[in-house]
């Protein structure tokens, strides 16, 4: 029995159905999952947390803001799809995304179709230039332009993080400066 890295992307009122993404990798769990796995194959499956992002949360918020890296847009993704359906949520939404290169930007198309949701979607590249991404990281620059576009006050505006620590690191504590 070996554990591996995986991220819930279902929302709970899709439960009992339970959709993950998982990074195709060497690493034996991954590996299996992305090469050998069958329909109908029977997994265990341990959640790391209990909390989530519920209708009514950030409601007061100007601009709910979303940035992910790499398979952070896991998690992110769930709550942009949450936030999007809502009936009490921000007056505004926005996911950006940013992964290595054009094939590691995974949902490409679900993102893509969030905007006939009302969310406002950013992608970027940092290794190679893409279609309709921007080459470069993401910087808390690009976190005060994504207020402006949205008309949202910063000191309400919600930013949730998740992707890699070096990108965690390089945009909190320019974020809560703001």
């Amino acid at each position: 029995e070996t554990v591996g890295g995986y991220s819930i992307n279902s929302l709970p009122k899709e439960l009992p159905r339970l959709t993950m993404a998982v990074k195709e990798s060497a690493h034996p769990p991954a590996a299996w999952v992305c090469q050998e796995s069958q329909v109908g194959d029977v997994v265990d499956v341990k959640s790391g947390g209990t909390w989530q992002w519920e209708d009514g949360m950030d409601a007061d918020a100007d601009l709910l803001l979303l940035i992910a890296g790499g398979i952070g847009i896991s998690p992110l993704l769930s709550i942009a799809r949450a936030a999007a359906e809502a009936s009490s949520r921000p007056k505004s939404v926005a996911l950006m995304y940013s992964a290595r290169t054009e094939v590691e930007l995974a949902f490409r198309s679900e993102i893509e179709l969030l905007a006939s949701s009302g969310v406002t979607t950013s992608l970027f590249c940092t290794g190679e230039a893409a279609a309709n991404t921007a080459r470069e990281r993401i910087s808390v620059a690009h976190v005060q332009d994504m207020a402006k576009i949205r008309g949202a006050d910063l000191r309400k505006t919600v930013v949730y993080l998740c992707g890699p620590p070096e990108m965690i690191d390089n945009l909190v504590d320019g974020v809560l400066a703001l």
